[in-house]
């Protein structure tokens, strides 16, 4: 004996929720296997069967309420609402009320078919269609007229009127301190450590005020100063880095920028105290847009001021030749964010700096990104990872990535005789 068949209403019912969300969802809602609901819509479109009274079909019961979940809603974290018959996916997202100024489609899904059942007496010929779409958050450019009132706020820079002496046995001072992430916000109790723009600030400038103290015993006639290479720790006015990613951050993008380039301002004043200074823009993937703006708002500051120049030209590698000595300074990271393999610097560099590299003896690799220190000898060059003072993200907690050194670098190069001082700061908590 064959199993009993479901009844007409019973075979509506299913069915027009089958229609609705479809046969794994409807076998879930009801309490019954899809086999189940599959034989018995197959029974009711071709007549065989239908008609049998049987007891109602079971509601809210079965595991989902021992879960607590609401059956009507077969995904919690789905948000069901009932529409109007729709064409397009225009329709679709004026239905749902989507923001098209914030959202865009990354991509679509549009389809139709024929669905054939008989209800009673009668067949019936249904057209279903599918709409989906998947969205991302546009991706909103900096308000340049915002920016503009941020720069034209900030204070002139003074012209220096000291006279410059000769520097016997010279040196040349690299200030280096990627990595900074100005504007992130870290929590103890989640990371570890607290961190936000004041404590960024803090770590900053004690971290010049030291690699000066320590490199004092060396006569300095020139500063390398590094800057960018994720100074900033968002790109967007969503709070995103340049790819997207959403960061924990403790203010809007202005107020990050305004105070950001003035830190930047202050450390270079203090070091043009020394020596004359170049400023050399290293953009990071997580300021990619920022970075450059600063560069080009500190170079507009310290227009006519002799002592500093900035190179805020958008190659993300910078070389520089002192005498002997040829360094790269670069953020480290390759097309697709990652660090480049040390293994490939050797060719980098000999042939983005083939005459340079001919011409010199000593031969650095200066990058951040990583948040640790490695160095690594390959043949004639040494590949530099520096460290970062920034505090703990908890993603980087969550990742296990603890315990690496926070520290600022400084490096002295002598002209003929290569590194001959590597100066660490280290931040103690």
């Amino acid at each position: 004996m064959g199993k009993p068949c479901w009844s007409k209403e019973r075979v509506e019912l299913v069915g027009s929720y089958v229609d609705k969300y479809g046969r794994a969802k409807a076998a879930k809602h009801f309490g019954v296997k899809e086999n189940t609901i599959r034989r018995e819509l197959t029974r009711a479109k071709w007549g065989r069967g239908a008609g049998v009274t049987e007891t109602p079909l079971p509601t809210n019961t079965g595991g989902n309420e021992r879960k607590g979940r609401d059956i009507r809603q077969p995904n919690a974290d789905e948000k069901m609402i009932e529409l109007p018959y729709l064409t397009s996916i225009e329709e679709l997202l004026r239905a749902c009320d989507v923001d098209t100024k914030l959202w865009e489609i990354e991509r679509q899904i549009v389809n139709k078919w024929d669905v054939n059942a008989k209800f009673g007496d009668e067949f019936r010929t249904k057209q279903n269609l599918q709409l989906k779409a998947f969205l991302r958050h546009k991706f909103l450019g900096i308000d340049f007229d915002e920016l503009r009132r941020v720069l034209e706020a900030l204070p002139k820079a003074k012209k220096d009127t000291r006279k410059t002496k000769p520097v016997k046995d010279p040196h040349l001072l690299e200030i280096n301190i990627p990595d900074l992430h100005y504007g992130s916000l870290c929590w103890a109790p989640e990371s570890g450590e607290n961190y936000d723009s004041e404590i960024a600030a803090e770590r900053y400038l004690t971290a010049i005020e030291r690699l000066l103290s320590l490199s004092n015993g060396f006569p300095v006639e020139k500063i390398h100063f590094p800057i960018g290479s994720d100074f900033f720790n968002t790109d967007t006015p969503q709070g995103t880095t340049t790819a997207g990613t959403m960061q924990h951050n403790d203010g809007r993008w202005q107020k990050m920028y305004a105070e950001g380039v003035g830190l930047m301002i202050q450390a270079i004043n203090r070091l043009r105290e020394v020596a004359p200074v170049e400023v050399i823009l290293i953009q990071g993937n997580h300021d990619y847009q920022l970075s450059y703006c600063a560069a080009h708002a500190i170079d507009m500051h310290f227009a006519g001021v002799k002592p500093v120049t900035v190179d805020w030209s958008p190659r993300e590698r910078k070389f520089r030749t002192y005498n002997q000595n040829l360094v790269c300074y670069t953020h480290g990271k390759s097309a697709n964010g990652r660090p480049i393999p040390d293994r490939e610097w050797l060719k980098i560099v000999t042939a983005e700096a083939a005459k340079e590299w001919g011409n010199t003896r000593w031969h650095e690799v200066h990058s951040g990104h990583t948040h640790h220190q490695t160095t690594n000898e390959n043949g004639a060059l040494i590949v530099q990872h520096l460290g970062s003072v920034s505090g703990t993200t908890p993603y980087e907690y969550g990742s296990g990535y603890v315990g690496s050194r926070k520290t600022a670098h400084a490096f002295v190069w002598h002209p003929e005789n290569g590194t001959v001082a590597h100066l660490r700061h280290n931040v103690i908590l």
